[in-house]
């Protein structure tokens, strides 16, 4: 449907680059996958974007997998409709800001992180002896430990990627502050790897 004018046009698009922007962070640090149509529900009055299943996949070895080669869901469709302005002026530097603040030393983010991967590990395990057709299940306290402790660390690391770089107050930067979350957002909408996709990540969805 169109919007009666420009105004409310724009501010429909920013209200849905602003949600847009926190998912794609949080595609990338648990590399979410499967952010197909289906599973994100969008409301046209308001533009507001609703992620369905946001689950990690695990390997044998309880380790997050990734298995999709762009880093979230930022097809070129998406990119077009909030234009160069919008993804290189707004949704780059917001997401290594938000990172900068989730990264802060008064950040709350490894416990919440742990209490996460806790209780979604114990999940995992319970489904997939279920799905061995085993009995009874006996998980160890250190294993269980030893996995969130390395799982959140790779989320963290994945995490550093967007947040700035220290520069000392003598130091002339060689780069942009965000320039490692500016190729992450290059990733995402580069053909080559957009082409490697699901037919659901084609440009027109």
């Amino acid at each position: 449907a169109r919007h009666p004018s420009c105004e409310v046009s724009l501010r429909f698009s920013q209200q849905h680059l602003c949600l847009l922007l926190p998912a794609g962070l949080l595609c990338y640090m648990l590399l979410l996958p499967g952010r197909s149509p289906n599973k994100i529900l969008f409301a046209k009055d308001s533009g507001r974007l609703f992620q369905l299943d946001p689950l990690p996949l695990y390997s044998e070895k309880g380790m997050v997998e990734r298995i999709e080669v762009v880093p979230y869901r930022l097809t070129r469709n998406l990119a077009t409709f909030f234009t160069t302005f919008g993804v290189e002026g707004v949704f780059v530097p917001a997401q290594v800001a938000v990172a900068a603040a989730l990264l802060a030393r008064n950040s709350n983010l490894n416990a919440v992180l742990c209490s996460f991967f806790k209780e979604d590990l114990i999940s995992w395990m319970v489904r997939k002896s279920r799905g061995a057709g085993q009995g009874s299940l006996h998980i160890s306290g250190d294993t269980i430990k030893g996995l969130v402790v390395r799982n959140t660390h790779k989320v963290t690391e994945r995490l550093k990627q967007f947040a700035p770089s220290p520069v000392g107050e003598d130091e002339v930067p060689l780069q942009s502050i965000h320039h490692q979350a500016q190729e992450i957002c290059d990733a995402a909408t580069s053909p080559k790897t957009l082409c490697r996709m699901d037919p659901t990540w084609h440009p027109w969805f």
